[in-house]
């Protein structure tokens, strides 16, 4: 998400804190530094996020790969949704590719070629710009952060997620299993 705010240079902790703390790596406790204000100027690329228009849109032409990270049986209507009010299943046409299946068991990304085979799996090309989404927007992150690993740099976050999708009437809801 910090390449949606113009953000090129940023490093994600291959396999986060736990991993940092095991290679006796340093950490930090307590207030962080004083820094003076400054003015932040995001460069947003808009192109890097979808709305619910913008999903209705593709899920009515099928016109880019919607991979889903929440796990299989909530996308599948096998399990309640945790918010009151949302609807179960998935959009028509998603993919199901719950975001721990793209991690090992110690928290670390998969190697990229396995990754890439994954993606190609769930109909994913160096053309077809793949949107990413789950639940709220946080764990479709993961899937983003694979798909750049997996080199699909072009690929968009539906911040809106299964939370907005699943909320509003009249968006297509399906459980059909035909797809995976």
């Amino acid at each position: 998400m910090t390449k949606l705010f113009g953000h090129e240079k940023t490093q994600i902790i291959h396999g986060g804190l736990r991993a940092w703390q095991q290679q006796n790596l340093p950490v930090e406790q307590g207030t962080g530094a004083e820094h003076a204000p400054q003015t932040y100027h995001p460069r947003t690329e808009y192109s890097r996020i979808a709305g619910l228009g913008d999903m209705l849109e593709h899920v009515r032409l099928q016109n880019r790969p919607i991979l889903d990270a929440r796990s299989a049986d909530r996308f599948y209507g096998m399990a309640p949704e945790p918010r009151a009010g949302v609807k179960s299943g998935h959009m028509p046409g998603a993919r199901n590719i719950p975001y721990k299946t793209v991690m090992d068991e110690n928290g670390f990304f998969l190697p990229a070629a396995q990754l890439e085979t994954m993606f190609l799996h769930a109909g994913v090309t160096a053309t077809t710009h793949p949107i990413t989404t789950c639940g709220s927007g946080m764990t479709a992150a993961v899937l983003s952060v694979a798909l750049e690993l997996a080199g699909f740099t072009s690929n968009a976050l539906y911040d809106g997620s299964w939370a907005e999708w699943g909320s509003t009437p009249n968006t297509p809801i399906t459980t059909d299993t035909t797809h995976d």
